[in-house]
């Protein structure tokens, strides 16, 4: 044991002399030079409202102390926001709204029509900071969702279910969607932050169930399925009554994006490296993209029981 004890603790002071010889001061000059850039980030759709983030990012600056920013001290106030239509040459200037922290069409001024396979422009530019500029082309609503058919099995306080319905595109190229479906109920809401859970209220809505993405082939169509068990810790539903999926025909661009934040998400990257959040704005990061979406709602068979029935 002795002997066992005086291995170790020479083991510790050569593992502590080895560590202290790799504690080498990063200088300046061995640093990359990186400038702040702006973050955009903007989502096209006819039913929706422009609306467009910009973010001011900095570069890490190794080897000194950093201060401590809340999400809002990024946020950039003052830039000009300037959104264009291809087809018909019109220029838009968006205002920032404190209260959204986002920029958008002013009102009582004319807005520009978002219509499908129009192609649209941005130009962002802030003091400080590179100009930003970006183009987006919306896509053509060739498709239609039929068929939709699917059960909800509770167990306790799983619920498992599978969904299906036929997705079908008409267009002459290929297309990719993000399918989300939810589940419509009626769900008792708990409290878990002290030691036993406590009822809050009952409450109707939706619940996420899955997500994914789908590429069709032209002039053909394929059999969208949703299963999956999902565990609920805040809340118990008494029943289900409908499903609905929110089904979007989106750009590639729109995919790579949202992909590559999922993969660079804290959790994830425990034992890996980070890639970088995929971006087609230049001179600056963030996304540029339009969006098609329709939303198809159907009843559900639904059945509870206990695991011991």
């Amino acid at each position: 044991m002795k002997r066992f004890r005086f291995i170790l603790i020479i083991f510790t002071s050569l593992l502590a002399v080895s560590c202290e010889n790799l504690m080498v001061e990063v200088k300046d000059v061995n640093l990359p030079h990186m400038d702040p850039v702006l973050n955009v980030v903007c989502f096209l759709s006819p039913d929706e409202p422009i609306e467009v983030h910009v973010i001011g990012v900095e570069p890490i600056i190794y080897n000194r102390a950093t201060k401590v920013k809340y999400n809002s001290d990024y946020f950039v106030t003052n830039a000009q926001v300037r959104f264009g239509c291809v087809a018909t040459g019109q220029q838009f200037d968006l205002v920032y709204v404190d209260s959204l922290g986002v920029y958008v069409c002013p009102d009582g001024q004319p807005k520009p029509s978002i219509e499908q396979g129009g192609e649209y422009t941005l130009r962002v530019e802030a003091e400080g900071y590179p100009t930003a500029t970006a183009m987006a082309v919306m896509p053509q609503a060739d498709f239609a969702c039929s068929n939709i058919e699917g059960d909800v099995q509770k167990i306790e306080n799983e619920y498992r279910g599978h969904f299906r319905f036929n997705l079908e595109n008409s267009s002459s190229s290929e297309q990719v969607f993000r399918v989300i479906s939810h589940l419509h109920g009626l769900y008792e809401r708990y409290d878990y932050s002290g030691y036993d859970g406590i009822k809050v209220d009952t409450v109707v809505g939706y619940s996420l169930f899955m997500e994914s993405y789908e590429t069709v082939q032209p002039c053909s169509s394929v059999v969208v399925l949703h299963k999956n068990i999902q565990h609920i810790q805040w809340s118990t539903c008494q029943y289900f009554d409908s499903v609905s999926f929110e089904v979007m025909l989106v750009d590639p661009d729109y995919q790579k994006y949202h992909e590559s934040i999922i993969a660079n998400a804290p959790d994830l990257l425990i034992l890996g490296q980070p890639d970088g959040v995929y971006s087609n704005i230049n001179g600056g990061l963030g996304i540029f993209v339009g969006y098609i979406r329709r939303q198809v709602t159907s009843p559900i068979n639904y059945t509870s029981y206990d695991s011991g029935v």
